[in-house]
């Protein structure tokens, strides 16, 4: 194992990083995969930056599973997931539900729990 193979895949770059080591994929070759550039590939490795939403279907299925924790236990957590696998931004969602993007996020954050109506919506989407 190269001695830059994360030990502890703790970030979405962590993952990445792995992935490509252990499929001895170059990044350039990664950033042909998933269309993006080069040097995308490696701030995503350095941790300097991270994936955008749109950018995490295609990380998915790269990796073959979602490379963040998430609280599935909660409605939050659940939209939260749904965003990530469909590449949505927290407006991208709001739209699809008629709620505000910062409603969406204080759902994800725990700090807001949606109305029964609301709730309802969300389940037949997600």
């Amino acid at each position: 194992m190269p001695n830059s193979y994360p030990k502890v895949l703790k970030t979405i770059g962590d993952h990445i990083r792995a992935w490509r080591i252990k499929n001895n994929v170059t990044q350039s070759k990664l950033a042909t995969l998933l269309r993006v550039s080069e040097d995308t590939i490696v701030g995503w490795e350095k941790n300097r930056n991270t994936p955008t939403f749109r950018q995490m279907p295609a990380i998915t299925e790269l990796l073959g599973y979602l490379p963040v924790k998430i609280d599935m236990s909660c409605v939050g957590g659940r939209v939260l997931q749904f965003r990530y696998l469909n590449g949505l931004s927290p407006k991208d969602f709001g739209r699809l539900i008629n709620t505000d993007p910062s409603t969406v996020r204080s759902w994800e954050n725990n700090t807001q729990f949606p109305s029964f109506k609301k709730l309802l919506v969300i389940e037949g989407i997600i």
